[in-house]
């Protein structure tokens, strides 16, 4: 096998795997009662909550989630279209990978 091919191969499973990190993600909810800290006289408590609700659970757990699935598509969808494909098309696949994938940057 040859390296481009080679490079496919773990493209594909790398796909797979970041689909796995997603629902891994999709399933990550907190250990303790939301509304625990309802009951507590610190404000502090009631900040932590708001702060793992509306900023890790409502936002950031869903965008990873979202980002690993698009990713991983991306990734699997790249590694069967061009599985028969020789090394002269790595460019073009590249291209097309960075532009499905969107820009990483703030």
């Amino acid at each position: 096998m040859d390296t481009f091919k080679a490079d496919l191969e773990i493209l594909g499973k790398l796909g797979s795997t970041l689909r796995e990190l997603a629902r891994d993600a999709d399933a990550v909810k907190p250990k303790r009662d939301h509304d625990a800290s309802k009951h507590s006289p610190l404000l502090s408590a009631t900040a932590a909550d708001l702060i793992e609700r509306e900023l890790f659970l409502e936002t950031l757990m869903p965008t990873i989630t979202e980002r690993l699935t698009e990713t991983g598509d991306v990734m699997a969808s790249v590694a069967r279209q061009y599985k028969d494909s020789d090394g002269s098309n790595a460019d073009m696949i590249l291209d097309l990978y960075r532009k499905s994938t969107g820009d990483w940057t703030a």
